[in-house]
Parts: structure tokens; C-alpha cells; sequence
């Protein structure tokens, strides 16, 4: 069930949706929000209004199937790499997105059951 586009070779149709005009003025955006959280505090409201809005973003399948990957040995590393090339805010952002992620696809893999 996990990535089932993904697993069937249908990434392209994963990333559809992000390359809409509308979705690509939302990433810029985003990343402009991203940008004014490095000189933050972790604890600044922005972070945790940001994580939410960066894991809107993206499609429910490439979330679903990018929760799922961050457990695996494989990309596991990814959220502590990339949290060494971040402000503080902007690592803690990330965290709160990837935790944002998990949940979402706890709650529904419980829906589905």
C-alpha cells in the first residue's frame, strides 16, 4: 500500500502535482518562509505553523511514501544530514514536518483498518 505509485514506477505522477504553477509559487513560498527562520528561535511559532504547511504541500502519496522511507536504513540519515546544513529553527522545522508526516500516516493506515 505504502508508495504505490512509487513502487509501480510512477514517480513522475508522485511529483505532478508539485510542478502545477500554483504548487511551484506555494514552494517558493515556502522556502521563503524557510529563509526568515534562520535567525530564529526552535521555539518560535513560525516553525510549527511552517512544518504543518510544508507537509500540506505535498501530495498525500509522496507523503505517505516519504513517512515511510524515513524509517529505512536507506534515507534514514536524511533528516540528520540536512538538519547539519540548517539554522536551529529551520532543523527543528524540519523535524516537526517529518514528525507532522508520521502521524498523518499513522492515522491513516488506523482509518484504514
Amino acid at each position: 500500500m505504502v508508495g504505490s505509485k512509487a513502487e509501480s514506477g510512477g514517480m513522475a505522477e508522485l511529483f505532478g502535482p508539485l510542478i502545477e504553477p500554483e504548487a511551484v509559487a506555494r514552494g517558493h513560498r515556502l522556502y521563503a518562509r524557510l529563509d526568515e527562520l534562520a535567525d530564529a528561535d526552535p521555539r518560535d511559532p513560525r516553525v510549527a505553523e511552517l512544518a504543518a504547511d510544508l507537509a500540506d504541500h505535498l501530495p498525500e502519496e509522496m507523503a505517505v511514501a516519504v513517512a515511510a522511507s524515513l524509517g529505512d536504513g536507506e534515507n534514514g540519515d536524511w533528516l540528520r544530514l540536512v538538519s547539519a546544513e540548517l539554522s536551529r529553527a529551520q532543523a527543528e522545522t524540519f523535524r516537526r514536518f517529518v514528525r507532522v508526516l508520521r502521524e498523518r500516516a499513522a492515522n491513516r493506515e488506523g482509518r484504514e483498518r
